[in-house]
């Protein structure tokens, strides 16, 4: 019997989508899907499953160009970036 990873896969698969599995599992094999330009990240454990965007957060490929100088790949950027997004939301929330 296949594992869970191969038996998503298949599925994807079956409903036409391009698929693969990284070598590494959590954090190196998100980047490992990102590296490879993936489209959708299918991720899961015992409690939850989730499908999001790849980076750039779903911007088609051939607009890559464009926007790479803009773009934020390191990790304390993106944190930082997302605590000021929340900040500004619960300011704008409460109007």
């Amino acid at each position: 019997m296949k594992g869970f990873s191969e038996t998503v896969a298949g599925i994807l698969k079956f409903l036409g989508m391009r698929t693969f599995l990284p070598s590494s599992s959590d954090v190196k094999g998100f980047a490992e899907a990102l590296e490879n330009e993936a489209e959708i990240i299918f991720m899961a454990d015992d409690d939850r499953f989730i499908a999001a965007p790849g980076l750039p957060l779903g911007i088609p490929i051939e607009e890559l160009d464009q926007i790479q100088p803009r773009l934020i790949h390191d990790p304390l950027q993106l944190g930082v970036a997302t605590m000021i997004y929340e900040i500004l939301k619960g300011i704008t929330e409460k109007g």
